[in-house]
C-alpha cells in the first residue's frame, strides 16, 4: 500500500503543476516585504520539489534492491535503476 501511494503521488503532483501553470494564483499583497515574498515562493516551490523527488527516490531505492513496486491493481512498475547485487558486508560502502 505504501509503495502504491508513493507511485500515485507522482502523476498527481505533475497534474497539479500543469494546473498551476495554466491557472496561477493571485499575486501576494504589495505590503509584504520583497524578502518575505521571495521566501514564500521559494518555500512553495521547494515543497513541490520534495513532493516529486521523494517518491522517485523511493522508486530508485526499490529498483536498486531488486524489489518490484506493485500498484493496487496488480500492475508492476518497471525498475528505473540497475540492481545492486552485493552481500551485506560489501554493501556497507553504499550505506555508510
Amino acid at each position: 500500500m505504501h509503495q502504491s501511494i508513493g507511485a500515485l503521488i507522482i502523476p498527481l503532483i505533475l497534474m497539479r503543476l500543469v494546473y498551476r501553470r495554466a491557472k496561477p494564483p493571485a499575486p501576494l499583497p504589495n505590503d509584504i516585504p520583497a524578502i518575505q515574498q521571495f521566501a514564500a515562493h521559494a518555500t512553495h516551490w521547494g515543497l513541490y520539489t520534495l513532493l516529486l523527488v521523494q517518491p522517485i527516490v523511493g522508486w530508485v531505492a526499490m529498483s536498486a534492491y531488486g524489489e518490484p513496486i506493485k500498484l493496487l491493481g496488480g500492475f508492476e512498475l518497471p525498475p528505473i535503476w540497475p540492481r545492486i547485487a552485493c552481500s551485506p558486508s560489501s554493501c556497507s560502502r553504499f550505506t555508510a
